[in-house]
């Protein structure tokens, strides 16, 4: 070798001139390395295909690189094992693009990388085997763009970055890739457009720095993906537009800093999503219009910090979604126009703090959606415009500060909210289709603000032991009684009994609280339908014929029509009478049915002053001051029901006018 032309060369050391001092070890090498720290050592399209030992292992471990540039671009490894355990580089850039590597190991264990920049872009790893273990890289930039791992397996253990910025743009990932504990500083850490194929992907325990963390329109194929108890700096992290295959995908226990993190249009795959006790700092969490897939999601404990949290447009699958005790502080938290798919969707034991609570427009679909035991002590929750299917929803015990629930479909379900405790404002609207509704109880909910209530049921709404200390608004709520037949078909209506029989206690709640608020015609609603729910079960036989009676002939005092009606129809019934049971052969017909119908009028109506000379001088022209005993039967019987229907009319006016 000789050093004078290498220094012609401006201190370059290449080709069979560096592969001689090379293939001397790592001794030799050392010393002259040494005496020429500041040389560049060129591999530049070196074949290292036959230059393996007995054990086929290509090695430059224990080497020394100097604090020149060395350049591996271009290079044939070979399918032989590459080892540059324990090498040092020094302050030089370091150039291994575009080199291939065959289907061997490739083994940078215990390596100090120096201060330069390091190039792996465009190599080609084939179905090699590559560690990066224990690694030190410094501050300069660490290029791995569009480098393709194939069907390697890729571990980067316990490996130390420093302030450079870090790229995996566009690199392909073919095995098992692996990030474990390894700690990134402060450069910006991009996996742009990044494709992973293989079984896995992991993060665990991993450290990332406060630059940007870009996983940007990344294919994570069907593998896993585990982030699981990874530390995020204070950059902000994306992963938007990303797509996910059928594994899972794990970020339990993670701690994201306080930038901004981004999983907008992501696609999920099949697989479960965990955010089990992760904690996300105060920058904006973005998960709008993403789609979850059909895998469970389970933000089981975790926390957010952001003062804005968004999953406007997202898509949940057939999953679970679980948001079971998280815990969330102040701002929005939107769900606007979410879709959500069958499975249960639980909000248990959440805190939502100050926040606002969105669901505008929101598809809940069928199963459980469950907000018990959560806590909203000063935002507000709305659900204007939601829609539930076949559903349960459960606010039992739940603490919020305004609610305003004004869906716009419900199907086949149960509304349950015992104990619910609204400070402010509460505002229950059903739609038209919640007559499928199969119950609805807020027993024991505890109102501090004023409530409305609206709505068409099917069934009795149940606020039995509601504490209310404003207005409660029932105006505008109509509840149907079910009753089910207890006898032959054809008197099933007069024999019917409640199909609950609690709803009695129900309806007399209902009617208390329209009473104590003077809505006189709610009220009167309730009142018709408790006295219908008791009937032959709470209610006597006799004093159910006699509700019966009452019902039909008054609706329960609701009605003017009814026993107007009767009063005329008993009116021509008995004129027609009188004329029968007249003594007077030879009759005038239109003289005998005018005093008929006077003595008809005059009976039916005994308080009026002209009543009873009337009365005395009809029953004389038809009955010569001698009427039958059969004509006193039919005058007593006309009596009690005129006075029966009177009084009816007097309390249907009663109760239709009053103050």
């Amino acid at each position: 070798m000789s050093e004078g032309n290498a220094e012609k060369q401006l201190k370059v050391l290449a080709g069979e001139d560096l592969l001689e001092l090379w293939r001397q070890g790592p001794d030799e090498w050392n010393r002259w390395v040494r005496t020429h720290p500041e040389w560049t050592l060129s591999f530049v399209g070196i074949d290292f295909s036959n230059e393996h030992d007995d054990q086929g292992k290509v090695s430059f471990a224990d080497f020394y690189f100097g604090e020149g540039d060395v350049d591996f671009s271009s290079v044939h490894f070979g399918n032989n094992y590459i080892d540059f355990s324990h090498a040092i580089f020094g302050n030089g850039n370091i150039n291994i693009s575009k080199s291939i590597f065959g289907r061997g190991v490739t083994l940078f264990k215990n390596v100090d990388f120096g201060s330069g920049d390091i190039n792996f872009s465009s190599s080609n790893f084939e179905k090699n085997i590559v560690f990066f273990t224990n690694c030190e890289f410094g501050n300069g930039d660490i290029n791995f763009e569009k480098t393709i791992f194939s069907n390697s397996n890729l571990f980067f253990s316990n490996c130390n970055f420093s302030i450079g910025n870090i790229s995996f743009n566009s690199t392909i990932f073919g095995g098992d890739t692996n990030f474990l504990g390894t700690t990134f500083s402060q450069g910006t850490l991009d996996f742009t457009e990044a494709v992973f194929k293989g079984p896995s992907v992991s993060f665990f325990d991993s450290k990332l720095g406060d630059g940007p963390v870009l996983f940007k329109s990344c294919t994570f194929g069907n593998c896993n993906v585990d982030f699981f108890a990874t530390k995020f700096g204070d950059g902000d992290v994306s992963f938007a537009d990303t797509t996910f295959g059928r594994g899972d995908l794990n970020f339990s226990e993670a701690v994201f800093g306080n930038g901004n993190i981004d999983f907008s249009n992501a696609k999920l795959g099949d697989g479960d999503t965990k955010f089990l006790e992760t904690v996300f700092g105060t920058g904006d969490v973005n998960f709008s219009s993403t789609n979850f897939g059909n895998g469970n999601t389970d933000f089981t404990g975790a926390m957010f910090k952001a003062k804005n949290v968004n999953f406007s447009k997202a898509t949940f699958g057939a999953g679970n979604v679980e948001f079971l005790q998280t815990s969330f502080t102040d701002g929005d938290i939107d769900f606007t126009e979410t879709k959500f798919g069958n499975g249960d969707k639980i909000f248990s034991g959440a805190d939502f703090g100050a926040a606002n609570l969105k669901f505008r427009e929101t598809n809940f679909s069928s199963g459980e959606v469950s907000f018990f035991d959560c806590s909203l002590i000063q935002g507000y929750v709305t659900f204007t415009g939601a829609i539930f299917n076949e559903f349960i929803l459960c606010f039992d015990h739940a603490k919020i500060s305004t609610l305003a629930f004004k869906p716009k479909t419900m199907g086949t379900g149960r509304f349950d909210a015992e104990g619910l405790s609204i400070q402010k404002l509460a505002i229950i609207q059903f739609p038209a289709s919640s007559k499928n509704l199969l119950s609805c109880s807020l027993q024991g909910a505890s109102f501090d603000g004023p409530v409305f209530l609206s709505g068409t049921l099917a069934i009795i709404a149940d606020l039995r032991a509601t504490k209310a200390a404003h207005q409660v608004d029932l105006s505008e709520l109509t509840v149907q009684l079910q009753r089910i037949p207890s006898s032959p078909k054809w008197f099933e209506k007069l024999f019917a009994v409640a199909a609950d029989k609690s709803d009695a206690a129900r309806l007399r709640r209902l009617k208390e609280m329209a009473e104590a608020n003077k809505d006189h015609q709610a009220a009167l609603r309730f009142s018709a339908d408790e006295h219908r729910a008791r009937r032959w079960i709470q209610t006597s036989k006799l004093g159910s014929i006699l509700d019966i009676a009452f019902s039909g002939l008054s609706n329960y005092g609701q009605s003017i029509l009814r026993p107007f009606s009767g009063l005329i129809f008993f009116f021509c019934l008995f004129t027609s009478l009188y004329l029968e049971n007249s003594t007077l052969q030879s009759f005038d017909t239109l003289a005998g049915w005018m005093h008929s119908a006077l003595l008809s009028a005059s009976n039916s109506l005994p308080f009026l002053p002209q009543s009873r000379s009337l009365r005395d001088d009809a029953m004389k022209v038809l009955y010569c001051d001698e009427p039958s005993l059969m004509v006193d039967a039919i005058m007593i019987g006309q009596g009690v029901l005129s006075f029966i229907l009177l009084f009816l009319i007097g309390l249907g006016l009663r109760n239709r006018f009053r103050l």
